[in-house]
């Protein structure tokens, strides 16, 4: 029975993917998932929430497909703890949506607690090596500094997600801005990642990752240590991609 649920699986993924020769069919991927799924495949319900999310298919009024991709990633969570799985993506995806949403259940403050659970336990059985460690500790920090105002705590999710991540080719350019957020708002719990000039070094990992606030962000503090020709160019990088404050103030 186990063998011919796998089977399904693997053959959804053949078409999700068009792996084997196979020609991508989102639709058929779907159905042989599915069917995987209703055998409690925690990593096919996994996919389907991938699916939705994505709007590979389109769920049924009235529901959207946010919602249906948060059952189907709930499901497979739950089939992972109860299996003691070492598979997270679930896991992971639950606490994302949480954290990006707040409100998917309309019960803001309880999910918020139970995604912060999710990446305790997630997180701290994982290694740095782990794929999903980084992005764990991404949004364990997100969740920490968003809701909780957890300077301490989310710096240190941060840096270890920015270090894990980059270690690995897995660079979480959002962690590194962060981590210069809470520097130059000095609420670092060590004092030697306080201050604009640790900032400024973490946002120039983020700003030449691609994140345009980080970019403004170094326009504006070296504009306060009045090294304008450094202020003036990263505020121009930043209005050239579009960054409204940054290009109000080139005005």
């Amino acid at each position: 029975m186990e063998e011919k649920i796998n089977e399904l699986y693997e053959t959804g993924c053949d078409y999700l993917y068009g792996r084997k020769g196979v020609k991508k069919d989102y639709t058929v991927a779907f159905d042989y998932l599915f069917k995987a799924a209703h055998q409690e495949h925690p990593s096919a319900m996994n996919l389907l929430g991938y699916m939705y999310e994505n709007k590979l298919v389109l769920s049924q009024p009235p529901r959207d497909n946010l919602h249906e991709a948060f059952s189907w990633y709930v499901l497979s969570a739950n089939q992972e703890m109860q299996t003691n799985s070492s598979t997270v993506t679930a896991r992971y995806n639950v606490a994302r949506i949480i954290a990006e949403n707040p409100n998917i259940n309309g019960k803001s403050s309880e999910d918020i607690e139970f995604a912060l659970k999710l990446m305790i336990s997630v997180s701290g059985k994982l290694t740095y090596k782990d794929y999903y460690f980084a992005w764990c500790k991404y949004i364990l920090g997100v969740i920490l500094l968003t809701y909780y105002k957890d300077y301490s705590n989310a710096f240190d999710a941060f840096f270890l997600a920015a270090v894990g991540g980059s270690k690995i080719d897995n660079d979480i350019p959002e962690a590194w801005h962060n981590l210069g957020f809470i520097a130059e708002n000095e609420k670092s719990p060590d004092q030697q990642f306080n201050g604009i000039t640790v900032a400024i070094g973490f946002y120039e990992k983020a700003a030449l990752l691609g994140i345009v606030e980080s970019m403004d962000s170094l326009g504006r503090l070296y504009a306060i240590r009045k090294q304008y020709h450094e202020a003036i160019k990263w505020t121009q990088m930043a209005a050239n991609k579009g960054y409204e404050p940054s290009i109000k103030r080139l005005k």
